[in-house]
């Protein structure tokens, strides 16, 4: 009944799938929308107590408004005290929609509508209602709701009752996740055949609740031919990326991490990088920074490479001296903590043009690259860039709030225009690979949201390429683990005040679970 896909579709495409199933397998819409009505009981039942529950039923205009029927049938066999506000009219629903309303009727459903404002009656209903199920547009919503949808979903949303949403909140954009001015903030949400990219978006995901995927009869058949390309990390899924460790093995064998940063006033940035990359298992890690970078007595276990420096950051004397630290080096995370200067620029640009070696850039690497977008014309495959959104938006040159609005697009636009595998670091991290496939992160909280975490992510990914993991597969297992690492800390010590440290001194525990 439930289905455990990683695959999400666009909103936007899932209507050609139901019509190529209705069309080609000939399996009728009036069959998708009960089983969609018929699984949205069984997940309401399994979430609450709904019996001696007053339910009301809100529903819009269109496949969605069918839906509610469906499940207002269901339910009201159920002897259980249910009402439906319709906020349209009959007039403009949908066949299958319109066929369902009928078949409501005849049951003698009470429905109140062609509600053209919030009355009072309707706010009555809702307000000695126990729970309310969201009808009202689903995935078929592209501007912001007015009238008297935008006042429901208000008066919803400030009710303070039980809400489940159909296929989506209403409010929400179904490809982007974004919020269309407002929108149902739902306790539980059941969507059909596949999840959307707006269940796993902010603000979409905060908004869906848990999140249940009904399998309504979609063949494969049908809906391989829509093959997008986008799936969420799962923990399954991460734990195909990983080899068994042989008895055998010895440092050589995980491959030797080169880190390329700090300065004097940022030292923390590389070390965390360090630390983070010994605890991914990296076989050997050298850090190489500054001269007059003081890095203390910390991290014993990381090899030092020191080169020249001017005024506490890498000079353009250093660039000359890393081609011998380069020599040896499986991977090369570069960019935390190494500041913006004209040696650092070089660096960069020696990386680029003169190694084949798989690199991760960051933090002022990545900085570096928005202020010299020549060099972004020798991005490819091997390079994993790890921007968040106002990192993006200066090596994109499009707004932070365009990248927010669109988080999938941004990110997968720039990941093949450069050739690159982008990581847009966000709540819900998107993976953006060379060839246009997408993954979306599905771990992590806000307690990452803490100076240092980017360079713990970056010692991980690092460790990751060294190790000879595929830079996409090092983005999707350091991703996925970063956030798994910080999950488990939340549960034992609370959602904040842990540090980027204690979430790299985790990863051992994560990797006894995972590999």
């Amino acid at each position: 009944m439930f289905s455990e896909s990683s695959r999400l579709v666009y909103s936007s495409v899932m209507p050609e799938i139901d019509k190529k199933t209705i069309f080609e397998f000939g399996l009728s819409g009036e069959v998708l929308m009960e089983n969609a009505g018929r699984g949205c009981v069984r997940v309401l039942e399994e979430n609450i107590d709904i019996f001696k529950k007053k339910i009301v039923i809100v529903c819009g205009p269109g496949n969605n408004g069918g839906d509610g029927f469906v499940i207002g049938r269901y339910l009201f066999k159920k002897a259980l005290d249910l009402k439906i506000v319709f906020l349209s009219s009959s007039k403009k629903l949908p066949e299958d929609a319109l066929l369902n309303y009928q078949r409501a009727k005849k049951l003698g459903i009470e429905i109140i509508e062609e509600s053209t404002s919030l009355t009072k009656e309707i706010q009555d209903i809702i307000a000695n209602s126990d729970i309310v199920i969201d009808s009202i547009f689903g995935t078929g919503l592209k501007s912001a709701p007015k009238g008297v949808f935008g006042e429901t979903i208000d008066f919803i949303n400030n009710s303070n009752k039980y809400l489940m949403a159909v296929d989506l909140p209403s409010g929400i954009e179904g490809d982007t996740g974004r919020y269309l001015k407002k929108a149902i903030k739902a306790n539980i949400s059941a969507t059909f055949g596949f999840a959307k990219p707006a269940h796993y978006i902010e603000p979409g995901k905060k908004n869906r609740g848990k999140l249940f995927v009904i399998d309504i009869g979609i063949p494969f058949i049908v809906s391989d031919k829509f093959e997008e390309n986008i799936n969420i990390l799962t923990k399954k899924y991460i734990k195909t990326l990983f080899k068994k460790r042989e008895p055998s093995s010895h440092k050589g064998s995980f491959g030797h991490l080169g880190i390329i940063g700090g300065s004097a006033s940022k030292p923390g940035a590389a070390l965390l990088c360090s630390k983070a990359a010994h605890r991914s298992g990296a076989g050997l890690v050298t850090l190489c920074t500054p001269f007059d970078c003081d890095l203390g007595s910390s991290f014993n276990e990381t090899m030092k490479f020191p080169v020249s420096s001017e005024n506490g950051e890498f000079s353009e004397q250093s660039r000359n001296e890393i081609k011998e630290f380069v020599k040896d080096k499986t991977a090369i995370a570069v960019g935390p903590g190494m500041g913006k200067g004209k040696g650092a620029k070089k660096i960069i640009e020696f990386l680029l043009k003169n190694t084949r070696i798989p690199i991760l850039i960051d933090a002022d690497g990545l900085n570096l690259l928005s202020e010299n977008k020549e060099l972004l014309n020798y991005l490819d495959k091997r390079v994993i860039l790890t921007p968040h959104p106002r990192e993006m938006s200066r090596i994109s040159e499009v707004s932070t709030e365009e990248i927010l609005n669109d988080q999938i697009k941004s990110a997968k636009e720039f990941a093949q225009k450069y050739k690159c595998t982008l990581i847009l670091k966000t709540s819900s991290s998107i993976i953006a690979f060379p060839n246009g496939k997408i993954k979306i992160n599905t771990t992590g909280n806000p307690g990452l949201a803490a100076g240092g975490s980017g360079d713990v992510l970056s010692g991980i990914c690092g460790a990751f390429l060294a190790n000879g993991m595929s830079p996409q597969a090092a983005a999707e297992a350091g991703v996925f683990i970063h956030g798994y690492s910080a999950d488990i800390i939340s549960l034992e010590k609370g959602p904040f005040g842990y540090l980027p440290l204690e979430t790299a001194d985790n990863l051992p525990h994560i990797f006894k679970e995972l590999c």
